[in-house]
């Protein structure tokens, strides 16, 4: 387990295991935000940065 707050790049975000992933680190209190660039746009969260593009 970390001990710090950890940031997170997720490539491929809107796929099937993606999205799984995405969902899994969301709900990490350890997590304090992940960045998953995609063409469409994801379902807003607070440690959720989502570029679309």
């Amino acid at each position: 387990m970390y001990l710090t707050p950890q940031h997170i790049l997720i490539a491929g975000a809107t796929g099937l295991t993606g999205e799984y992933l995405l969902d899994r680190l969301l709900s990490e209190p350890t997590v304090a935000r992940v960045l998953a660039p995609t063409r469409r746009p994801l379902a807003a969260h607070p440690h959720l940065e989502n570029p679309v593009g």
